[in-house]
């Protein structure tokens, strides 16, 4: 598959990102409601996916963990909010247990006590 990517816009507190991907749109679909096709596609190429966990459906929820090489684990978890075969997934991601360094370098200056960074948000 080849993708091409246009740049997101924030709304509010939603970040939309469009990819046009040269494959049959049911193969695409698949590929982000499988969570074996999925785990083998998500994050980056040197991390693994050992939690893989979906429930795609409106108001149903997912959990990932992806393991970067040195074995530092990088939960998120999320909750769909639509779901319309093969067209559309609009979904939540909380990153709110990623490890304090990936939030330190998100928001280097950010005063630890007060909790998570501003910029870490999920949709509402």
């Amino acid at each position: 598959m080849i993708a091409v990517a246009k740049q997101g816009r924030l709304v509010g507190h939603a970040v939309t990102i469009t990819r046009i991907i040269k494959a049959p749109q049911a193969r695409v679909f698949a590929a982000w409601i499988d969570p074996k096709q999925m785990a083998e596609w998500w994050g980056l190429k040197t991390f693994t996916n050992p939690v893989f966990e979906l429930n795609v459906r409106p108001g149903g929820t997912y959990r990932i963990v992806m393991r970067s090489p040195d074995g530092v684990d990088y939960p998120l978890k999320g909750v769909y909010r639509e779901v319309v075969e093969p067209e559309l997934i609009v979904m939540t991601m909380k990153l709110s247990e990623h490890p304090d360094a990936w939030h330190d370098m998100l928001e280097p200056g950010r005063d630890k006590s007060k909790g998570r960074p501003r910029s870490i948000r999920s949709a509402p």
